[in-house]
């Protein structure tokens, strides 16, 4: 169980980060 756990935060944060870059590529138009 706490393995899956820390699985599944591990993605969470993951994903936020993914969110987050992409969110400031927008922002700042990196390409």
């Amino acid at each position: 169980v706490v393995v899956r756990k820390s699985e599944r935060l591990v993605r969470f944060i993951e994903f936020e980060k993914d969110y987050f870059f992409k969110s400031l590529q927008e922002k700042f138009s990196f390409r």
